[in-house]
């Protein structure tokens, strides 16, 4: 099996990448960083605002528009409507991003076999894989900014300067900085930096120097134009924005200094790894033919975790940086135990590789078990659950007996293997949950007299990419300033705004109610936000002087 993946590596990771990321886009449910870029995307399409971008009809400056750009074409295939088009974007920057490792690890070693586990390392990490949903501008950001990354580092190891190399960097940190403003250029291009010079030696570094300078001009121009582009044509709505965003960074999501000082445990099946690669630094340095890349990627995912930790605002998903340099180290270390062997007694090499390379079978042993804690219904999804069954137990079993034989190499690919069933299988499992009986979106939303519609005071995107159209958001001047019948949109968090409004000369009717709420009551993840009740305001009576 490892002889023909490691003969086609670029096939190897597109096949690796369709599993991962190109199945089941439809089934989860919207996030609301998604539902976000969504309607920026969907805006430019049916508004044309690519440069000025709108989100529900208002200024959103808060993230640049290279996801909504580069989701544009893909969007435009369904007409704007369809949830699977608009993912795809993000999964094909993902997959760009895997391929860009196993380049950037190939160029530097010339090793096919480590070069493709650093490359699948990072496309099965825990944060690699849910960012996609949790947070797409994060994708497209760090990708970039890694593409770069690694241009740059091919640029500074040769010793003949080669300018394409520096010019394409600058384009990428700039296509960075478009998707999610500097925070790339501080969590991965400050601590990379500071990282090769440290470690590596710059050769013909006077050569160089000119042309390092024009990868910052570039990457600035680049970077830089669109803010200028709305400084100049919105300076209120930019400066209002920056403010804003500065504030959030100092009080918003505060979390003490050591929060992410438990970063491996992101990489998911890869903890122990990962945790192993760091602590095992002498046993490295006497056996692995490319300590020193390991050296550096580890002062670099160091240095990218302590500035990270400075920022007061903290969240998991901040992570996503440090994974890059996590899946270099990880690989040095699993490709040296593969060709070195565990550093232990014959007793602890037995339970170490069971450990290392076996505790994914755990869990694809336990799960026929899902039938006992899930909703299954249909003969469809009792298909698909019987199938996963078959497949998961086959998998964990041939992990088990690769490692009782000593075929690490296989048992790390079928690792992958499991890793792709649970996308394809796994993910099905959304389907199984116990859903709130009073989950009721507003796909069909009914307006048959064409009333003009407004929100109460605020709206979840989600709610409006449900709705697919945008919905005004207004105070309660409407109930003074607007004559003729419209429908309001009321979420539960402003109920008591809309009481204060029932009573200004206005016939009222509660004409439907929506629930975006996906899980029962009992979930911690229940939001008042999330119910909508619509409610008909008739012409203002003549009476209503208020």
């Amino acid at each position: 099996m490892e002889a023909r993946i490691e003969k086609y590596p670029v096939i190897s990771l597109l096949l690796l990448s369709a599993g991962l990321y190109f199945f089941n886009l439809n089934l989860l449910q919207v996030t609301i960083m998604e539902a976000r870029n969504f309607l920026v995307a969907r805006e430019m399409l049916g508004d044309g605002n690519f440069l000025l971008t709108t989100m529900n009809g208002m200024p959103r400056y808060e993230k640049p528009p290279f996801p909504p750009w580069f989701t544009l074409p893909f969007a435009a295939l369904s007409g704007g409507n369809e949830l699977f088009w608009f993912r795809v974007p993000t999964s094909v920057f993902a997959s760009l991003g895997i391929l860009a490792m196993y380049f950037f690890l190939f160029r530097e070693t010339g090793n096919r076999r480590f070069s493709l586990f650093g490359a699948m390392i990072l496309s099965t990490t825990l944060y690699y894989l849910t960012i996609r949903f949790e947070g797409p501008s994060d994708t497209y950001a760090h990708v970039s900014m890694f593409g770069a990354l690694a241009l740059l580092f091919m640029f500074l190891r040769q010793p003949v300067p080669k300018p394409w190399l520096a010019v394409v960097a600058g384009l990428l940190t700039g296509i960075s900085f478009l998707s999610k403003g500097p925070v790339s250029m501080y969590a991965m291009l400050l601590p990379f930096l500071i990282a090769y010079f440290l470690i590596y030696r710059v050769l013909a570094f006077r050569r160089k120097l000119g042309w390092l300078i024009g990868y910052l001009l570039i990457s600035v121009i680049a970077g830089g134009s669109w803010y200028l582009y709305v400084r100049l044509m919105d300076p209120e709505g930019i400066l209002a924005m920056a403010s804003k965003e500065a504030s959030n960074w100092t009080s918003y999501n505060v979390k003490p200094f050591y929060f992410y000082w438990n970063f491996f445990i992101q990489s998911g099946v890869w903890a122990i790894p990962a945790l192993l690669s760091m602590v095992m630094y002498q046993w490295i340095r006497r056996v692995s033919p490319w300590f020193q890349l390991y050296r550096f990627s580890l002062v670099w995912m160091l240095l990218s975790v302590l500035l990270l930790s400075l920022i007061p605002e903290k969240k998991v998903r901040y992570l996503v940086p440090v994974m890059f340099p996590l899946a270099v180290t990880t690989a040095v270390w699993i490709f040296t135990v593969v060709r070195e062997g565990f550093p232990a007694g014959k007793k602890s090499r037995r339970w170490m590789k069971y450990l290392v390379f076996g505790l994914p079978a755990i869990p694809a042993l336990l799960f026929p078990l899902v039938a006992f804690f899930l909703e299954i219904e249909g003969i469809s999804e009792w298909s698909i659950y019987l199938t996963g069954c078959i497949l998961f137990v086959a998998s964990g079993v041939m992990i088990l007996r690769l490692i009782a034989r000593d075929k690490l190499v296989p048992a790390f690919y079928m690792t992958l293997v499991l890793a792709v069933l649970v996308t394809t299988f796994g993910f099905r499992a959304v389907n199984w949950l116990p859903v709130y009986e009073g989950y009721r979106p507003p796909e069909n939303f009914s307006n048959e007299k064409n009333l003009a519609v407004f929100a109460l005071e605020e709206i979840q995107p989600e709610v409006v990419w449900k709705l697919g159209m945008k919905v005004p958001v207004v105070g309660e001047e409407i109930v003074r300033e607007y004559s003729q019948p419209f429908l309001l949109l009321v979420s539960r968090d402003h109920e008591n705004d809309y009481l204060k409004m029932i009573t200004r000369g206005r016939s009222v009717e509660k004409v439907d109610s929506y629930d975006l709420n996906y899980f029962r009551k009992k979930n911690n993840r229940y939001r008042a936000r999330y119910i909508l009740d619509v409610y008909r305001f008739d012409q203002q009576l003549p009476d209503s002087g208020s």
